[in-house]
């Protein structure tokens, strides 16, 4: 992929919609060299995945609310030194299947 194509708003087009279905949705940036997903919610950026796969176990608090029905976001998060490390780990695949046990 490339920058610019759209990922983030092709990504947020489609949770939006699956939330409005009834699902239970959390989009997750996983862009860690260049998170965009807390901007089109306008919120924060300052905790989220990073950090989790850093080794803070509370993903949960990290969640944030969205005005769209039925969807969250877990924004990237501070740019890590090693993202391609921290996304390589078995954390990544933790964190999925904890996830799965909150959202659809």
């Amino acid at each position: 992929t490339r920058p610019a194509e759209g990922k983030s708003s092709s990504s947020t087009a489609l949770a939006t919609i699956l939330g409005r279905t009834g699902k239970r949705v959390l989009l997750v940036d996983a862009d860690m060299r260049s998170p965009s997903i807390h901007v089109f919610f306008e919120k924060q950026n300052t905790r989220g995945l990073s950090h989790y796969l850093a080794g803070e176990d509370d993903w949960e608090s990290m969640v944030q609310e969205t005005d769209r029905t039925n969807l969250f976001i877990l924004s990237a998060g501070p740019v890590p030194p090693s993202a391609a490390e921290l996304l390589s780990g078995d954390r990544l695949r933790e964190f999925v299947a904890l996830a799965l046990t909150k959202f659809d």
